[in-house]
């Protein structure tokens, strides 16, 4: 017992560890030496470094119990750029003095258990010197538990609470402790970071550590001496290194390392001497980031006076650039923007004022202000526009620009709330264009508030927007994607919610499809989203689905992973009923490619929302996404959305509503339960414009705007001014000089060091576009005052040009520490230019149909383009900004020497305008070489009307012997004929050419003269001179020509067309040729070729198109003629047909329906709100296979139908005698005639392609622009298969009996032939409804006897019925209203098809 109490008492002592948190005894002072050092190098060390070195004394003393005084004693800073070690530190003075004077006085901190607490600075002192001190006192940050040797925590440091990992090693018998410890900076809970000019990039927080492209740790050493009254820091050592691999390398491809060490020397009795003025609290350990804009990274530039600096910078920027010196003035731009960022606003006001007015200035100034990005800047610009001090193409230009670059804060946020709260009260007015703007402006603001707003304009949420338009509800859905970048999981539930809501619009679902996949969501919801399109009722919105998740499935983009296996697996729970859907459904395309050695990728999508009420895409979103590392960028996105298209280009101005069909359908809609025309559709084109996820522009053109467009294309009473003038300032000439300065990016990654300077990896772009024009124009005879257009049908131009664009393309990157005061570290330069030179003259003779172009070659080197990079490893302080210091990377004797490797295209090469390829300083210069100095003139000349022959014979025989003598036509042409071998190429060369057709199931005559056409060409120059030649040659000294020459002819006849061109050399001995044939049959059909080669033997290819119609869609019948090319392919064409008791919809459904005798039906009908037509049909009682149709067209009731075994036809009641065709004079014409057997009806004003009757087959074509607008037994014509049995009322019916029954038309039972009618009827079988008795009434109407009939034939239905308990008092007395009630129950009920009646009508 004694022994395991003695054993206790031993565990007891082992446990009670001495406290090793560092103490600071009171009425000592430790003084410590401390270094830090800063290292940027690449990974293979033969290379140039840049590095800082920091070497000072550290006195600390405890005054209170946890408050704590920091002396920072005799600072030196040095500085390192070159080869280590023959470049070493070289003391920085200046500098060293402007530390010292703002570590003068002491710093507080508070110091509890090894933990800093809140540290306290004196008033104005620099951040820089805080974040200094920051970095002395987190190597006294130690968290010490106990219990354990080994363990694993957050702590917090000047780079952030991020995980640490520590290890003691406790050395007892000699008091002495080491404590090691190391931080993962890529796992930190709250890292201390800043990124600038990067709100368009999109980190993933669940990609893997090894995919990202910055990666650093830091390692501590702390050695400890402890006794009985506590322990003591001896010394801290730190090392930390960030390394930087921007393409996937192992090793790196910039490493930055840090050093630190803190020794202590020893202590003494004097105190650190308290501060002489007030401390102020600065916060914790973690690092400080300056409020006002950082140095950017460029050389420095000391800023004593904005408004002097600006002006003298400006003024250089602009001789510099009238000097063609753009490098000095891209730089000069980029100290400008810097400028702007520390000027006030009287300051900016009062520059513009001086620099308004001076042209050469105000692009300059416009430029660098938007890139400044500052609240005075964004507060300039806002005043500007709203004062109109700007036009329109300034505002548009600069405001994309200033919203990207402006810094988000307090104060920029309050100049721009009174935006948003336009274009909030906007909204609440109802009026669409300004919903639409403020849906818009809440989608770039990308506000968490702004979902409750939102969501008042989706149905799914708020009832009162079901009555606004799709777009808007479009619209809403599309605010919420900036939204989802911070609340992905509300976003989901919202776009979810709105998917599944069956009652919106195909295309809003389609688009709340789009933002859901773009919330990357989880297995479990794309399953659920996969299974409910297992019973979609819409196909559109069913294949729209199933093909993004496709096209997400077969992905290679490592972020979306977990994206593509859950879209993998859930389109396997579909199997392949979606995937033979045709591209007339709405689609998803995707190509993507992915590079793991580079970690980069792209995605770039096309969505195709088509309309069920048109033939083509309604929406089509294409955008562009770039990956790269872990982070992803929406990089361009472009949308285009249309409605109601078709009725542009509609005939107009048809009175429909005035015709007795609109009337008549009117009532008829009465009769049929629940019916009721389509809501009108304005036309409208709109258009969005995305650029790194911000839309920055976006148009609507609405019926108003479309027509004024079409007006002043088609002609206006104010357009010969326009061009008068337009043709007087071209008189005048143009010349001038244009600059356009813009700054492409900044983007810019900063975090802290251990030793509390900011490193930094930056990047800043600038471009500059400019361009130099004299321009001189004559024109004779001179615009007079009383100038009339067509007088320009009698004028000459003579043009002489020279135009000289020239662009320019300036990056800086740096990795390093970039302060106000100082920089040190690499940096890259990459720049890319680009000019040329255009000098001509041109001749234009209207009258004469001739345009000459000439222009001289170029006899000297030119540089076209060139690319230059350099690489610099740099230091620089503020204290000496004319004396940086700057290292080329590569040791100069170790500098390869390129610029002598040239890639010469064509070696001895005779022709002009040769290439070569050169590359000198690690970049390639394009210069043009001349090669041939023979060359005097390069001219294009273009000849048309009568002159077009004479011109070909003209340039063939210049420099021959021949006399030029004036020929008659004939031996015209039989030049023409043998300067072009035309005999040569319709030499018939015997090939065999095997075809491929797509065609429909019958053929014409009119194939048989295409292919005649083809097969049997005529050179139409035997009976046509020539329209059209052009020749482009060169003239040598020797006045020999070499060029090419092109000759067109064209033949026009009524509804028929060809046209021929035939290029060759103008030199004798080539017989290479291109020869292209090419000819219009009629209005749908279409024939052409293309051969090459000699005499145009050697390749060629014909073609024959047409145009009709496949299925339900528009088609085209394409035959082509080449050799080995695959198999036949044949489609059959589309229309809604009846024949006997099989009816064939529009959308291609077949079913057997055996129509009532003597009861119309309604076989198709505009459902639109024009109700332009209506066809019926009805089945004769004797013979049966009998049918007869009764068309309704504006003031036309035209019926068909047979008698005595032949076809008649009644137009309004009265008989139209044998001799077809019928045409009608009433604004839409229509044509009634005779085609095999039967009649056709033609009216395509109406929408009636075509309609053919027989007597036992009704056969109806629609226009295509009435997609989605038609109703009837034929369908809708929506490709909406699913949906084929649609009711009046839009009830989906059970079978196609119901269905057909549907349609019928009640009739007088006194005075019409068909004694059917629709009611509706109670169940006679007992139901049980929840378990209860119940009495059921059906909610669709069921054909029924009309009174005093009874019922001779009955077939089977099935029907909907709602059911009430058995005593409810709803009875189908008055016929109520059961459409809208719930449907609780199927059942089979007969159907009433024929009767016998017995009562008698009044007379």
């Amino acid at each position: 017992m004694k022994g395991l109490i003695l054993a206790l008492v031993f565990a007891l002592v082992e446990g009670q560890k001495q406290d090793l948190e560092p103490v600071f005894h009171m009425g000592k002072t430790y003084l410590y030496s401390y270094e830090s050092i800063i290292v940027h190098g690449l990974p293979e060390r033969s290379l140039a470094m840049a590095g800082l070195r920091l070497a000072s004394k550290v006195e600390i003393s405890r005054v209170s119990h946890s408050d704590h005084l920091v002396q920072i004693r005799s600072p030196k800073l040095e500085e390192q750029s070159g080869f280590w070690p023959i470049d070493s530190f070289i003391p920085s003075s200046k500098l060293s003095e402007t530390i010292v004077a703002c570590l003068s006085q002491p710093f507080k901190f508070e110091y509890t258990e090894g933990r800093v607490g809140n540290i306290f600075a004196p008033e104005d002192c620099p951040i820089l010197c805080t974040n200094l001190v920051r970095g002395i006192l987190n190597m006294l940050q130690i968290t010490i538990k106990k219990s354990q040797n080994v363990y694993e925590l957050q702590e917090a440091g000047i780079e952030g609470i991020c995980q640490t990992r520590y290890v003691i090693q406790d050395d007892s018998k000699n008091n002495r402790a080491t404590i090691s410890k190391s931080k993962d900076l890529t796992d930190c809970q709250d890292k201390a970071v800043r990124n600038l000019g990067m709100a368009h990039i999109r980190p993933c927080p669940t990609c893997p550590l090894k995919a990202r492209n910055v990666k650093g740790t830091v390692t501590f050493t702390y050695k400890i001496k402890y006794d009985e009254s506590g322990a003591s820091l001896t010394s801290a050592m730190s090392d930390q290194v960030y390394q930087i691999s921007p393409f996937n390398e192992p090793n790196g491809a910039v490493v930055m390392e840090a050093r630190q060490e803190l020794s202590l020397i020893g202590t003494k009795r004097p105190p650190v001497r308290p501060p002489t003025s007030p401390l102020q609290k600065q916060g914790s350990l973690r690092y400080h980031f300056s409020e006002e804009l950082l140095q950017m990274p460029i050389p420095l530039l000391r800023i004593k006076n904005p408004d002097l600096q600006l002006t003298e910078t400006l003024r250089q920027l602009v001789q510099n650039n009238e000097k063609g010196t753009t490098k000095e003035a891209s730089a000069k731009f980029l100290q400008m923007v810097q400028l702007f960022r520390v000027a006030t606003l009287d300051q900016i006001e009062s520059l513009w004022l001086r620099f308004v007015n001076e042209q050469p200035y105000r692009p300059w100034f416009l430029s660098a202000i938007c890139a400044a990005g500052a609240t005075d800047t964004f507060r300039f610009l806002k005043q500007k526009i709203h004062d109109e001090k700007l036009n329109i193409w300034e505002a548009a230009a600069i405001l994309p620009l200033a919203f990207h670059f402006v810094t988000p804060n307090t104060k920029t946020l309050e100049i721009a709330s009174p935006l948003h709260d336009l274009a909030t009260e906007a909204a609440s007015k109802g009026d669409t264009k300004d919903m639409s703007l403020a849906l818009k402006a809440m989608g770039n603001a990308g506000e968490l508030a702004s979902i409750k707003r939102i969501l008042k304009f989706l149905p799914t949420f708020s009832a009162a927007a079901a009555s606004l338009p799709n777009r808007i509800h479009a619209d809403a859905v599309l605010a919420l994607r900036k939204i989802a970048r911070k609340d992905p999981t509300k976003v989901r539930e919202i776009t979810l919610q709105v998917f599944m809501d069956s009652t919106l619009a195909p295309n809003v679902r389609m688009v709340a499809c789009v933002v859901l996949f773009e919330t990357k969501p989880a297995l479990p919801t794309v399953s659920t989203l996969a299974s409910s399109l297992l019973t979609e009722p819409s196909l559109q919105v069913a294949s729209f689905a199933y093909s993004h998740m496709k096209a997400l499935a077969a992905g290679r983009i490592p972020q979306l992973y977990k994206l593509s296996t859950a879209c993998n697996i859930a389109i396997k729970l579909l199997g392949s009923r979606l995937d033979r859907l045709s591209y007339r459904y709405s689609k998803v395309i995707q190509i993507s490619d992915y590079s793991s050695q580079y970690q980069a990728g792209a995605i770039w999508r096309i969505y195709l929302m088509n309309s069920p009420s048109t033939m083509f895409p309604s929406d089509i979103i294409t955008k562009v996404r770039g990956y790269y590392a872990n982070t992803a960028t929406d990089i361009i996105e472009v949308a285009f959305r249309s409605q109601s298209l078709s009725k542009l280009i509609r005939k107009q101005n048809i009175p429909f509503a005035e015709y007795d069909t609109y009337k008549t359908l009117k009532e008829l809609g009465k009769s049929l339960l629940g019916w009721k025309e389509l809501p009108p559709e304005d036309p409208l084109i709109s258009a969005y414009f995305k650029v790194l996820g911000q839309e920055i522009a976006f148009v609507d053109i609405d019926k108003d705007a479309i027509q004024q467009i079409m007006m002043s294309l088609t002609g206006s009473s104010d357009w010969q001014p326009v061009v008068k003038k337009v043709l007087e300032e071209v008189q005048r000439g143009i010349s001038g000089r244009w600059t356009v300065p813009v700054m492409v990016a900044e983007m810019r990654h900063i975090v802290p060091t251990i030793a509390g300077l900011p490193l930094e990896l930056g990047l800043c772009a600038a471009a500059v576009a400019q361009a130099a024009a004299d321009v001189d124009v004559k024109v004779s005879p001179p615009v007079a005052d009383n100038f009339r257009p067509s007088q320009l049908w009698e004028t000459k131009m003579d043009i002489h040009a020279d135009i000289r664009p020239k662009a320019y393309f300036h990056m800086i990157a740096m990795m390093g520490i970039n302060t106000q005061y100082l920089q040190s570290g690499f940096e890259f330069h990459a720049e890319f230019s680009a000019n040329t030179t255009m000098k001509f003259d041109a001749r234009i003779n209207m009258k004469e149909k001739n345009l000459k172009i000439e222009t001289l070659p170029c006899h000297q080197e030119v540089e076209i383009a060139a690319v230059r990079s350099e690489v610099y490893a740099i230091s620089r302080n503020m204290e000496e900004v004319d004396f940086e210091k700057k290292s080329q990377i590569v040791p100069r004797e170790e500098t390869p020497s390129i610029s002598g490797q040239l890639l010469q295209l064509t070696e001895g090469s005779s022709k002009p305008g040769s290439w070569k390829l050169k590359q000198h300083n690690l970049g390639m210069l394009l210069p043009l070489v001349h090669t041939d100095a023979d060359i005097d003139i390069i001219q294009l000349e273009v000849q048309a009307g009568s002159k077009a022959a004479s011109k070909i014979i003209e340039v063939s025989s210049s420099g021959s012997k021949e006399e030029g003598e004036t020929s008659p036509y004939e031996d015209i042409r039989a030049k023409l004929k043998k300067i072009l071998g035309i005999d040569n190429v319709f030499t018939d060369t015997g090939a065999e050419i095997l075809n491929i057709s797509i065609s429909s199931s019958s053929s014409s005559a009119g194939d048989e003269n295409v292919s005649r056409a083809i097969s049997q060409p005529k050179f139409l120059g035997d009976s046509k001179p020539p329209i059209l030649a052009a020749v482009l040659r060169a003239i040598h000294r020797n006045k020999q020509q070499t060029g090419l020459q092109l000759v067109l002819y064209t033949d026009t006849q009524p509804k028929r067309w060809r046209i021929q061109m035939f290029g060759s050399s103008i030199t004798g001995p080539s017989r290479w040729k291109l020869c292209a044939d090419a000819s219009v049959i009629n209005y749908r059909k279409v024939s052409g070729s293309l051969k090459w080669g000699k005499d145009c033997q050697d390749y060629q290819i014909a073609t024959q198109i047409a145009t009709g119609k496949f299925a339900v869609y528009p088609a085209m019948q394409m035959k082509l003629e080449w050799l080995k090319v695959p198999s036949i392919v044949r489609m059959t064409a589309s229309r809604c047909t009846i024949f006997q008791n099989k009816i064939t919809t529009f959308n291609g459904v077949e079913f057997k329906y055996s129509m009532p005798a003597n009861c119309y039906h309604v076989l198709v009908q505009d459902c639109s709100p024009e109700l332009k037509f209506l066809v019926m049909v009805k089945r004769l009682e004797e013979p049966a296979d009998l049918t007869a149709i009764n068309v309704r067209l504006a003031s036309h009731q035209v019926d068909m139908y047979v008698s005595d075994g032949l076809i008649q036809l009644k137009i309004n009641g009265v008989q139209v005698p044998t001799d077809l065709p019928y045409t009608s004079n009433s604004a839409a014409s229509m044509l009634v005639s005779s085609e095999k057997k039967g009649l056709t009806l033609k009216a395509p004003d109406y929408g009636i392609d075509k309609l053919y009757y027989d007597g036992h087959r009704v056969e109806v074509q629609v226009a295509f622009w009435m997609a989605g607008k038609t109703c009837g037994i034929c369908g809708k014509y929506d490709a909406e298969t699913e949906r084929e049995y649609q009711t009046p009322s839009g009830y989906l019916a059970k079978d196609a009996v119901s269905f057909g029954h549907s349609w019928i038309i009640s009739e007088d039972p006194c005075a019409g032939a068909c004694k059917l009618q629709r009611k509706l009827v109670k169940s006679e079988k007992p139901i049980s409804f929840e378990k209860t008795a119940a009495k059921c009434f059906s909610v669709e109407p069921v054909l029924r006897c009309v009174k005093g009939c009874s019922a001779t034939q009955t077939v089977p239905v099935s029907v909907g019925f709602h059911c009430v308990p058995a005593d409810s008092a709803l009875s189908l007395d008055g016929q109520p209203r059961l459409d809208q009630k719930s449907e609780d129950a199927v059942s089979s009920v007969s159907a009433h098809t024929a009767c016998s009646c017995q009562q008698q009508c009044p007379a």
